[in-house]
């Protein structure tokens, strides 16, 4: 699986942009991506893996806290937040994160950076870059 968050972007549909364009990385049977537009934190994930539902695994990490469905390939979410703040987002993202992660059965805090560049700041899981 690979995963990302890209914080503030210009448009909504950006987080499926990426979202097509990491599941083409080789070997990769996940791409999850996760941004903010206005007060919402919106996710976009792919698969091709051959046994599991990308839009039921997006309900089940969203819970009650936003909508979200899909089909067996596809699927997105998004979350409303009471504040555009950073802070909330990053909180909110981390959670949702450490979710997919478990529900892929992966470990919060494990994997590793496709890039590793100073001159980005690290957000999510920042003790485990």
């Amino acid at each position: 699986a690979v995963m990302t968050e890209i914080g503030r972007m210009p448009y909504s549909d950006m987080v499926a942009e990426v979202a097509d364009r990491l599941i083409r990385l080789d070997a990769m049977d996940w791409s999850v991506c996760f941004g903010m537009h206005g007060q919402r934190i919106y996710l976009s994930v792919r698969t091709s893996h051959p046994t599991r539902d990308a839009g039921e695994l997006v309900k089940a990490v969203l819970r009650d806290e936003g909508v979200g469905g899909g089909h067996d390939t596809m699927a997105a979410g998004r979350v409303q937040l009471l504040d555009d703040s950073d802070e909330t987002y990053i909180r909110i993202v981390t959670e949702l994160w450490d979710r997919f992660l478990a529900a892929l059965g992966e470990e919060p805090g494990g994997g590793r950076a496709l890039v590793i560049d100073g001159g980005y700041e690290t957000r999510i899981h920042p003790a485990d870059a």
